[in-house]
C-alpha cells in the first residue's frame, strides 16, 4: 500500500481505513423532511493520530484514499450497496448497513 498524501497528511501504510456511512434526518421549516448521508473514510496518519475524511469536502482525496486502500474492490466485489434507495429497513436487509466487525455481513 502507497496511500496518498492528503493536504501533508500521509495516511499510515498497512494500517485499516473504515468507510463510515451515517444517515441523518434533515427537517426542513415549512417545508418536507427527508435523509441525508455523509460519507467519511476514517484512518491514522504516520505518527498514529487518528482523521477523518469527508466525501463532500474532498472528493478527490476520498476517491484516491478508497481505491488505494482496497475499500472500492470490496465494494465491488460483494456488490454493496445492494440497493441505493426504499425503506431504511428494507435497505439494512439488501446491504446498505453490513458490520463487518460481528462477522454477520452479506
Amino acid at each position: 500500500m502507497a496511500p496518498p498524501r492528503i493536504g501533508g497528511i500521509q495516511p499510515a501504510p498497512g494500517q485499516p481505513v473504515y468507510r463510515v456511512a451515517t444517515i441523518r434526518s434533515d427537517k426542513h421549516q415549512g417545508g418536507p423532511s427527508h435523509f441525508n448521508q455523509n460519507e467519511t473514510l476514517i484512518f491514522r496518519d504516520q505518527r498514529g493520530k487518528s482523521w477523518r475524511l469527508y466525501a463532500k469536502d474532498q472528493p478527490g482525496h476520498f476517491v484516491a484514499l478508497s481505491n488505494d486502500s482496497g475499500l472500492t474492490a470490496a465494494f465491488d466485489l460483494y456488490g454493496l450497496p445492494a440497493a441505493k434507495k426504499g425503506k431504511l429497513s428494507d435497505l439494512e436487509r439488501r446491504g446498505l448497513r453490513v458490520d463487518f466487525s460481528t462477522g454477520s455481513g452479506p
